[in-house]
């Protein structure tokens, strides 16, 4: 009797499992909000207080905002 409820439980378990993996699906995007850049500013920084790593990653950042922003 045990070996029959084994083997019954592990098709509903994959059963299951399958289930929650379609229902994981990415969702695309049907256009691009723009209305993030209107809080989205620009960073500054102080070239002799800031690590030279915050530098690069200021502008970075800045170059994706206008990338994303402005389309540059």
């Amino acid at each position: 009797m045990r070996n029959i409820c084994r083997n019954s439980a592990r098709p509903l378990l994959l059963a299951a499992l399958c289930a929650l993996a379609t229902a994981c699906q990415t969702t695309r995007s049907t256009g691009i909000d723009k209305g993030v850049c209107a809080i989205w500013g620009g960073i500054t920084y102080s070239a002799s207080r800031d690590t030279p790593e915050t530098v690069l990653e200021v502008r970075r950042n800045n170059a994706r905002r206008q990338a994303y922003c402005e389309g540059k």
